[in-house]
């Protein structure tokens, strides 16, 4: 029995290196699993290391994040409104100053305006009065030839410089914060306004008076002789010299009539004189609330 046992452990000598073996084994996988592990932890130690204390993002964390991106974007927002509000700020001062050159250009204008008016509106009034008033009196012809052939298609007025107000009435009020500018120049506006209309109602009437006064005067026929029709005091004397050498018409209707529209001439232009010291006054308003409101002389 004994030699067939020792015959049985000749025969398997691999039988405990086998057991040895698969310890071996099972503690080498053991000891690749622990590495293994060790090195997930080593990587998710540093991957988590680019967070703030090597932990994750908190909701406090976005909160901040958000908050910092709104601050971005507003501060953006303030710095654009802040240059736009500049930008039409300097709009605004140049408007201003082109504003206040017209003024100043017109208001001389006006000036001249009313006090020409005046004169002229006197020659008007006089010769209505002949022409109404007609008789065949030798002096009362030749008042009436001179002064009519002086005053044949004449007019006065004069054209406002409104490039800058009617930018301003086309949508750049908005630029204006003075209430009171704002005011003035709403006034400035409509009464310059209702000063263009009558001078519109001014040359029409002029062309009508022209062409009522060629139809009843014939003043060439009696200019033959004249060599130089630029000399108006020579042309003058000439006419009163020879005043019954004039082809007329001496129906006293047409006479009438012509007296008439001289009377409305007159009339007009004594409006539209009204209207330009009116803004005259409109102008000094003006001037004064821009004066007050920006510091421009």
């Amino acid at each position: 029995m004994q030699e067939k046992k020792d015959d049985e452990h000749i025969e398997n000598p691999d039988n405990s290196l086998t057991s040895d073996s698969s310890e071996d084994i099972i503690i080498e996988s053991v000891k690749n699993e622990t590495d293994n592990k060790s090195e997930i932890e080593s990587m998710e130690v540093h991957h988590h290391a680019h967070h703030p204390n090597g932990h994750k993002k908190t909701w406090k964390s976005y909160i901040t994040e958000f908050f910092m991106l709104f601050l971005a974007v507003f501060c953006g927002y303030l710095a654009e409104y802040q240059l736009e509000h500049k930008l039409e700020s300097d709009r605004e001062k140049v408007f201003m100053q082109s504003l206040v050159a017209d003024i100043k250009r017109d208001t001389s204008s006006y000036n001249w305006l009313v006090g020409a008016i005046e004169s002229q509106n006197r020659a008007y009034e006089s010769l209505g009065l002949l022409l109404s008033n007609y008789s065949e009196v030798p002096d009362s012809l030749k008042k009436i030839v001179v002064l009519t052939r002086q005053l044949n298609g004449t007019y006065r007025t004069t054209t406002p410089s409104t490039g800058t107000i009617t930018q301003l009435n086309a949508g750049g009020l908005r630029l204006i914060k003075s209430e009171k500018v704002i005011d003035q120049i709403d006034q400035y506006y409509d009464n310059l306004t209702e000063l263009n209309l009558v001078k519109d109602r001014i040359t029409k009437n002029s062309e009508l008076l022209q062409s009522k006064n060629n139809n009843v005067f014939n003043y060439y026929l009696g200019l033959d002789a004249i060599p130089n029709e630029s000399d108006t005091a020579f042309i003058n004397k000439h006419l009163m010299e020879n005043a019954q050498k004039i082809s007329f018409n001496k129906n006293l209707k047409d006479f009438q009539e012509l007296g008439n529209l001289y009377f409305t001439h007159a009339e007009i232009h004594a409006y539209y004189a009204y209207l330009a010291d009116a803004q005259k006054y409109y102008a000094v308003e003006l001037l004064k609330a821009i004066h007050d409101e920006y510091g421009f002389e």
